[in-house]
């Protein structure tokens, strides 16, 4: 009965701890891998699922998780955009992997008050806001459940000898699937080996224990050549390593300062950063912030490597701690020099030795020997750390607090203004776009991709005699990237500068890279001087050029449309779908001629499609409304215009509609 209200009152904290979260957005790293990535999102497609990198299209990226992958994808299968389900099953595996924790201390901390107390201090611990609020950081809450769930099978089989084999085989299992999760998992065999130190120094050091302990390597090596095999690489190539081009000192150093904030966050969690890629590096042991870190740093690895000559509880945590910050310690070079999100499972680690320490001061002052008064001073600090972690995921409410709070923090940050006005530019606010990236270029002048996105913002903000010589240097600079020719001939177009905006066209087929994006542009171009017959020519050539490219098709059935070939136009827009079943653009046209051909069945089915696909596009139900007046059906088509709600424009139509069908039933 107590270990229940003790699980009980854990899993409670938790919960309260993240009941804020549910409204949050996709933020940082969510909206690429979730919400731009087009493979989660059939989840039918298991082996793609399984066989892809992490961020998908960046191959150099290194990342290979294919659990968290499929796990996303499931998650779009159920919720699709509502990021309610998202967060759930984030602070779901938290509190699954609480529990797991809850287990674990059992084994190492005799005091079952002790063990409550540092499972509910992981659950509300402040640092963990960026694991468990960001959607991504699923992969350090699954890789952290599974490393524990194959530390307690290893216990369980070290001393349990009736089961050792069936616990051995699942914390065999459990250790690949947390390397599926993350890499970080890899040093779980050297937390095992010490776990048996702990309990039973002869034991482990039996010749049949070492053995077993030496099989998790070989499933290390299973997990590492099918992860070779997928990635073609062993982790983050060039530019995607965090020091790439940059000297072992210059890691060493900067590690060692990374090392002592980490130690900082996990015992005072204040001063907590969305992003630390701009961390200023140290090159020299003379740097004062590395010898004022060096003193910590190395007072911490002198204790906790005592354990092996002690093997005492509080060491064993400290060492631990250590063990489980190797993989991110840039040894071998990765993607970033710290995250708050790398201390989610050595934080097991701090929540141990924090108690186990302030346990035996508590004994030593004389005013809380009494044991309410004990657990009240723990209350007190427990209670301090959830309205901490309570605030902290504020910002992750969504991409404008998370970016203007990074850039609060970090205001020399160039990523961080780029990023912010990346979500302005998502949202629709184009000028405020416009101004965050032109301050990211003061900070940095030579990023490209935020010069691109400033030329972009030229032209859609529509200042295009300033886009026009902005947009030519940039092609000077990069003449294979078809965004700034598509740019550059949609400002001539929206002067009316039809043969500069041909012109751009022409020698953006001619020296881009990738072309489609330019051949949709002339086709529009070409519709816009009204001669369809050119626009189609065009449009067949993007065909040709990928055949798999839907808005190719597409384009090509448009074109069939404006010249009044239907059959052609019907069967362009039926592969353009069959391409992208998502294919906005394509259902439209196909309803609408189906519309026009009074087969108003198959047009209401198309436009019901697209309102399921796309419910802020509302105002299909008008088109749909229209579908069942013309089949006689007034009162359903009463009920499709009431659904016209968010397009003002078409809810005025709709009320119109409803206002003169009810006149019409009144008057019968």
């Amino acid at each position: 009965m107590k270990k229940c209200i003790a699980v009980i009152i854990f899993l409670a904290m938790g919960i309260i701890a993240y009941s804020n979260i549910y409204n949050n957005e996709l933020v940082f790293d969510d909206v690429e891998i979730i919400s731009h990535n087009e493979v989660i999102k059939d989840i039918s497609n298991i082996r793609k699922i399984l066989t892809t990198n992490y961020w998908h299209e960046q191959a150099n990226a290194g990342l290979y998780r294919p659990l968290v992958y499929l796990s996303f994808a499931l998650d779009y299968a159920l919720w699709q955009d509502n990021h309610v389900g998202y967060h759930f099953f984030n602070i779901l595996f938290h509190l699954l992997t609480c529990a797991l924790i809850f287990v674990i201390l059992k084994f190492f901390i005799k005091d079952n008050t002790a063990v409550l107390l540092s499972t509910i201090i992981f659950a509300v611990h402040p640092v963990h806001s960026e694991a468990v609020t960001g959607i991504v950081g699923r992969a350090e809450v699954f890789s952290a459940f599974f490393f524990c769930m194959g530390w307690i099978l290893f216990l369980k089989s070290f001393c349990s000898p009736k089961k050792q084999l069936i616990f051995y085989a699942g914390s065999l299992l459990a250790y690949f699937l947390s390397l599926a999760s993350k890499e970080n998992s890899i040093v779980l065999p050297l937390v095992l080996f010490i776990s048996g130190l702990y309990l039973n120094k002869q034991k482990v050091l039996e010749k049949k224990w070492m053995i077993r302990v030496f099989l998790y390597a070989m499933v290390f090596v299973v997990y590492f050549v099918i992860r070779v095999s997928v990635l073609g690489t062993i982790g983050p190539a060039g530019t995607e390593q965090f020091f790439y081009g940059k000297n072992l000192s210059v890691v060493f150093f900067s590690m060692i300062r990374a090392f002592a904030w980490y130690f900082k966050l996990l015992f005072v969690p204040t001063n907590l950063v969305c992003s630390y890629r701009h961390w200023e590096l140290s090159h020299t042991l003379f740097d004062v912030r590395v010898i004022v870190s060096l003193i910590p740093v190395i007072g911490f690895v002198v204790c906790s490597l005592l354990f092996f000559k002690s093997r005492k509880t509080y060491r064993f945590f400290l060492l631990f701690i250590l063990v489980t910050l190797l993989p991110v310690s840039n040894i071998i070079k990765f993607g970033d020099l710290m995250a708050e999100r790398f201390l989610y499972l050595p934080s097991i680690g701090f929540c141990g030795f924090f108690v186990i320490l302030f346990n035996g001061l508590l004994k030593n002052i004389k005013i809380l020997n009494h044991r309410k008064k004990y657990i009240f001073f723990w209350l007190i600090v427990i209670n301090l750390f959830l309205i901490a972690l309570t605030v902290r995921n504020a910002q992750w409410r969504d991409g404008i607090i998370f970016w203007k709070t990074t850039i609060k923090d970090m205001p020399g940050s160039y990523s961080a203004y780029y990023n912010l006005g990346s979500v302005y530019y998502e949202k629709g606010a184009k000028n405020k776009a416009f101004y965050c990236m032109k301050k990211s270029l003061e900070i940095n002048p030579y990023v490209y991709q935020t010069k691109k996105m400033c030329g972009i913002l030229l032209y859609e903000t529509g200042k295009n005699k300033k886009a026009v010589p902005y947009l030519k240097n940039l092609i000077a600079e990069r003449p294979d990237d078809q965004d700034l020719y598509e740019n550059l001939a949609l400002s001539y177009l929206a002067q009316a500068d039809y043969q500069n905006a041909l012109s751009a066209c022409r020698e953006g087929l001619d020296k881009s890279a990738k072309k489609n994006n330019i051949f949709y542009t002339a086709v529009r171009i070409y519709l816009n001087l009204n001669k369809p017959d050119e626009a189609l020519k065009i449009a067949l050539n993007a065909v040709d050029y990928d055949s798999k490219d839907a808005k190719a098709y597409t384009k090509t059935g448009i074109c069939y449309m404006k010249l009044g070939k239907v059959d052609e136009a019907v069967h362009f827009f039926q592969t353009a779908i069959s391409l992208d079943k998502k294919n906005l653009e394509a259902i439209d046209n196909l309803a609408e001629i189906y519309f026009k051909q009074q087969n108003y069945k198959r047009a209401v089915q198309l436009w019901e499609k697209a309102i399921k696909l796309y419910p802020s596009r509302d105002y299909f139900w008008y088109y749909i409304g229209l579908a069942l007046e013309k089949q006689n059906n007034a009162q359903a088509a009463l009920t499709a215009y009431k659904k016209v709600q968010l397009t003002l424009a078409y809810k005025d139509r709709a009320d119109r509609k409803i206002k003169s069908i009810n006149n019409k039933i009144n008057n019968r």
